[in-house]
């Protein structure tokens, strides 16, 4: 989750039957437009986008040790901890769908 350097998800790609990348960050639209393109050759990375609300609230949880559930099901991405759900959209930014993993 995040907007990472595009080689670390190169070289996870080069490695990995699927790789899927949860893009979510305020400079996220900047990041699309200077790296998508490169990473959308990947045939086997995909990259979703979510809402970076949705990623704070995540953050503002977070405690120093992690539990999460998480469920992605109809393009939308439920994670629960603490007996707290959050929920989002996703949104296909290049790849393949994710019910195609």
């Amino acid at each position: 989750m995040g907007t990472p350097e595009p080689e670390r998800l190169l070289k996870a790609a080069r490695h990995a039957g699927r790789v899927v990348l949860v893009a979510g960050a305020q400079n996220r639209s900047r990041w699309e437009d200077q790296h998508l393109a490169r990473l959308a050759a990947m045939p086997n990375l995909s990259v979703v986008g979510v809402d970076f609300n949705f990623v704070r609230e995540l953050a503002d949880g977070l405690e120093r040790s992690i539990a999460w559930e998480v469920t992605i099901t109809g393009g939308t991405i439920y994670v629960t901890t603490s007996g707290k759900t959050l929920e989002a959209p996703l949104e296909l930014l290049a790849g393949l769908p994710l019910s195609e993993a």
